[in-house]
């Protein structure tokens, strides 16, 4: 009797085991797709997020900067949240989905304003720009859900503001028509340099035109990183100029326009005008973003003003075997 007790208590012993590491393998399990479904779920929020925003910058990027200002749209912020009209503010909050329905169908209806006009700020502005989005009654991120809400805001550039470059890419400087007074300068820097360079082109007038390209009005520089003159291997030849991560370039009346290019690797830089300028150089900043069940996301873009394109030929032909001649 005594050995038949002992096997049933080693039994017990046996299973209470297995079912303890069933249960830690099963919560383990049921934890492991817990995290994966929060993770799914906030990722789709955040492209969903994204899209919106993407949405709302190409939809204002089809006006003008002009258009902008007139709109009244400097240096405010505008949100949009889900819009109740006025009428129907004393319903209960399970009818809103019927609210968003009914104004679905009224694709035409205008909405007058009254005490919660800001709810759909965007909304009127866009039809007020000429280019209405309907972002009450989009199918991603819809405003009727958890909170969601989406926001604009338009601004100048500032002495902080980061403008990035690819290279190749051009960043136009526009001067001409433009008073700065004697002593002004460009004062640009390097917050993060790479092993990578830049050029700096002077465009200059010349009676009614340009004035004819010369290699003296192409500076070209480099990032050390310790080694001397440049960090990149790929920067041969004594045309280098080593940056200090910082440069000024003096502004005159002769200039019609001045070009920072990109070389090599990717390039962030900053500008200021110094105290001497009565004129400024500024861009638009233009951003969005969207609220999509808690998960923030944003986007931002530099518009530049009308003038700011380069049109002119920037091209440089490269043989490997210094200047070219009629014979190569």
């Amino acid at each position: 009797m005594r050995t038949k007790k002992t096997y049933n208590a080693q039994a017990l012993a046996i299973i209470m085991v297995i079912l303890i590491v069933a249960s830690i393998i099963g919560f383990s399990v049921f934890s492991r797709l817990m995290t994966q479904k929060r993770a799914t779920i906030q990722e789709r929020n955040s492209s969903e997020a994204l899209e919106v925003a993407d949405m709302i910058l190409d939809n204002f990027l089809l006006s003008k900067p002009e258009d902008w200002v007139e709109a009244g749209m400097v240096g405010n912020t505008y949100k949009e949240t889900l819009f109740i009209p006025e009428n129907l503010q004393g319903l209960v909050d399970n009818e809103i989905s019927k609210i968003t329905t009914t104004i679905h169908a009224q694709d035409d209806m205008i909405i007058q304003a009254g005490p919660d006009s800001s709810s759909n700020a965007i909304t009127k502005l866009t039809q007020e720009l000429g280019h209405k989005l309907d972002l009450q009654n989009l199918n991603i991120c819809p405003l009727s859900e958890h909170n969601n809400e989406y926001t604009l805001q338009l601004s100048r550039t500032n002495d902080d503001t980061d403008f990035p470059l690819r290279p190749g890419e051009t960043f136009v400087f526009p001067i001409k028509g433009r008073s700065f007074e004697n002593g002004c300068t460009i004062n640009i820097t390097f917050p993060n340099p790479t092993d990578g360079g830049f050029t700096v082109n002077k465009i200059f007038i010349e009676g009614e035109g340009i004035k004819a390209y010369d290699y003296a009005d192409t500076e070209n520089y480099c990032f050390s990183k310790g080694i001397s003159p440049c960090g990149n291997s790929n920067f041969t030849g004594t045309g280098w100029t080593t940056s200090s991560g910082s440069l000024s370039i003096p502004l005159n009346s002769n200039l019609e326009r001045i070009q920072l290019t990109a070389i090599g690797s990717d390039l962030t830089f900053r500008f200021s005008m110094s105290k001497e300028c009565t004129d400024k150089i500024q861009l638009w900043q233009l951003r969005a973003s969207a609220t999509c069940s808690g998960t923030y996301r944003a986007k931002e873009v530099i518009v530049p003003d009308v003038g700011w394109s380069y049109s002119i030929f920037n091209y440089v032909l490269f043989n490997g075997k210094g200047n070219i001649s009629s014979g190569q």
